[in-house]
C-alpha cells in the first residue's frame, strides 16, 4: 500500500465557485456527472416544494421542515444548493411531498 490512509472525510466542494451561478446554473455547464445528480436532486427539491406551496399543502418552509422533522436551515441549504441533507431526511422530503426526488441513474 503506498502513501497514508485517507482519514476523515474529503474537503466540502464550493459549487458555487465551480460553477458560476449554482443551483441556476446550466445543467450542461455541469462536468462532473455526480455534481449533476445533486443539481437535479436540488432542482426536484425546489420544484416540489413550490408545487406543495402553491397547492396548499403547507405554508413554508419551516412548515416543511416541522412536518419532515429537520431544520429549516437543512432545507434552505438544499434550496440553494449549499448543503446537503442526509439519505433518511431526502427520504422523509419524498414521503411528504409525495414524490421522488432523488434523480434516477441517466
Amino acid at each position: 500500500m503506498s502513501g497514508s490512509p485517507v482519514r476523515g472525510r474529503p474537503p466540502k466542494k464550493d459549487y458555487a465557485a465551480l460553477y458560476e451561478g449554482w443551483p441556476d446554473v446550466s445543467l450542461g455547464a455541469v462536468s462532473d456527472v455526480n455534481d449533476k445528480k445533486l443539481l437535479r436532486l436540488v432542482r426536484n427539491f425546489q420544484t416540489a416544494f413550490n408545487d406543495a406551496l402553491s397547492d396548499g399543502e403547507i405554508s413554508s418552509l419551516r412548515d416543511l421542515a416541522r412536518k419532515v422533522g429537520t431544520s429549516h436551515a437543512v432545507l434552505h441549504q438544499l434550496m440553494n444548493g449549499a448543503g446537503w441533507p442526509s439519505a433518511e431526511t431526502v427520504a422523509r422530503l419524498e414521503t411528504v411531498l409525495g414524490r421522488d426526488l432523488w434523480p434516477k441513474q441517466n
